[in-house]
């Protein structure tokens, strides 16, 4: 992973946390057999407004695809993935590299600006909601991006300068509100706070999501309304750019077709469920035989199997419980061999399957009901967002060596921490509990909050690549230590059971929704 500086730990706690459009209030957790409703995942005015609110002054071009990107969200981890491991490739030769991917064109016009497909990768919660708004609610989503538009034009926020032109026109008979780029080679992100440019939030129930600002811009320029970050160059990216949204219609349109407006594509759906009934009728056959032609069983798999189908067959990930843990730490299944009880629970914590698909997983992927509207996440922002930061900077200064390499957009951890020149992979021996000592991880990267503020992470251990979901111990020492203990070897665990959870691969976590758990229940 790429390292970023430290002083931006702060931001990239508060600028990762979950995403959605809903109250922070106890989840009404659905039946695990379920079938989604048609108002299931329907969002009120003011979820959307919240839910929008930090892209809703993007250009409209960028806005476009971003919106129809985000109804792929498993494409937007896969193409940022291969961002990050593709550094040395530069301008044409990048571009060319980009044309051979199978990826839906709005993901590929976003691999122009990696800032943004960063965002959009890191927030996978907000992502994922915001893509099925656009299925299901489009005409509504849109019109709450101009409601917003219009609040920060009325409070003297919004206007044209030499990044963008503000255009106020009428389309179909409607007064709407067009953002363009000034210069057409040159796209510029726009940083902004929600409360600072569309003045007093008035649903406090629904507090608007918020994407924090690199460090290079000052928190003064963003005190006073919005800022910009770099240009994105795009002159030579072609017919990738160059569309928008007909506002009046309520219509998007990418790679300059003003005449084509953009229809969902489930071959690019790579399988993830979706949450509407109404959407499900319209798309899900054809998304089932998506999934299928991709050898990715939706119901049981998710982003993981697209991003490494070599290691990922069918059934593997799952026969012999925690692969990654058991991959890299082969140390401990060979020296320990005696101790059978340990490495018996360890693959019933991870593997068992009728845990992964009961209540525990369940209840903490069906957070669909809460708020009135369904669809709503458990969200963290604004000032609840800052307290849960702070509590993370103090959980983490105790962590040895190593430690948070945060950015601006969302940042990882790097291995190393208290464990020297340690490669042994992803714990010792004897113990009991989770292998979750920070310094057995890499690649860490905060997801969001749990409502008692511990963080939760993706991460792989030390020797593996593939990807789970939890905590790390260094953390849940600080806010309950009763659920760690030191193992024989010196690194801490977690009991998971203790905390309410249930320890989880990335890509069942992805299958099950991508829900950060709502509660924790000791």
């Amino acid at each position: 992973m790429v390292q970023r500086g430290s002083v931006l730990l702060a931001l990239a706690i508060v600028v990762a946390t979950a995403v959605g459009a809903a109250a922070q209030q106890p989840t009404s957790v659905a039946s695990p057999t379920a079938a989604p409703t048609s108002d299931q995942a329907l969002l009120k005015p003011e979820q959307l407004e919240a839910l929008v609110a930090p892209i809703a002054l993007y250009p409209d071009a960028l806005l476009a695809n971003m919106l129809a990107a985000a109804t792929y969200p498993l494409e937007v981890v896969e193409a940022d993935r291969w961002i990050k491991e593709k550094k040395d490739l530069k301008g044409d030769a990048f571009k060319g590299e980009v044309d051979k991917k199978s990826w839906d064109d709005s993901v590929k016009a976003l691999t122009a600006t990696p800032s943004v497909l960063d965002t959009m990768s890191d927030k996978l919660d907000w992502t994922k909601s915001l893509g099925d708004a656009m299925l299901a609610q489009q005409a509504d989503l849109m019109d709450a991006i101009q409601r917003l538009r219009e609040k920060a034009r009325g409070n003297n926020k919004l206007s044209s300068n030499k990044q963008q032109k503000v255009i106020v026109t009428q389309q179909e008979n409607k007064q709407v509100i067009v953002i363009e780029p000034t210069d057409p080679n040159a796209l510029y992100v726009p940083y902004y706070e929600p409360a600072t440019v569309y003045g007093a939030w008035p649903y406090a129930a629904y507090p608007p999501y918020y994407f924090g600002y690199p460090a290079y811009i000052g928190a003064g320029a963003i005190a006073a309304g919005i800022a910009f970050g770099t240009a994105w160059a795009i002159g030579r990216w072609g017919n990738y750019w160059g569309g928008g949204c007909n506002w009046g219609n309520r219509n998007v349109y990418v790679n300059h077709r003003t005449t084509n407006v953009w229809q969902h594509n489930t071959a690019h759906r790579q399988g993830v469920r979706y949450n509407n009934a109404n959407v499900q009728q319209r798309f899900g056959n054809n998304n089932l035989r998506a999934g299928a032609s991709n050898r990715m069983d939706f119901r049981g798999k998710g982003g993981q199997q697209v991003l490494n189908p070599g290691r990922d067959r069918p059934g593997a990930s799952d026969r012999g419980g925690n692969v990654s843990d058991r991959a890299g730490n082969r140390g401990d299944r060979g020296g320990n061999r005696a101790n059978t009880a340990d490495r018996g629970g360890n693959r019933g914590s991870a593997g068992n399957r009728a845990k992964q698909g009961g209540s525990g997983n369940r209840a903490a992927a069906a957070n669909r009901s809460r708020g009135g509207g369904g669809g709503g996440l458990n969200v963290s922002s604004g000032r609840a967002a800052t307290a849960a930061s702070a509590r993370g900077r103090a959980s983490f200064a105790s962590a040895g060596g190593g430690g948070f390499r945060g950015g601006g957009g969302g940042g990882g951890f790097r291995g190393g921490g208290g464990g020297g020149g340690f490669r042994g992979g992803g714990g010792g021996r004897g113990g009991g509990g989770r292998r979750s000592d920070l310094a057995l991880k890499h690649d860490v990267v905060l997801l969001g909050h749990l409502e008692n503020g511990l963080g939760y992470y993706r991460f792989s251990y030390i020797g593996s690549h593939k990807a789970y979901v939890g905590v790390i111990a260094q953390e849940v020492e600080n806010v309950m230590p009763a659920a760690v203990a030191r193992g024989n070897d010196g690194f801490l665990r977690v009991h998971y059971e203790k905390l309410g959870l249930t320890f989880r691969s990335y890509s069942d976590w992805l299958a099950g929704g991508a829900r950060i758990p709502a509660e924790v229940h000791p």
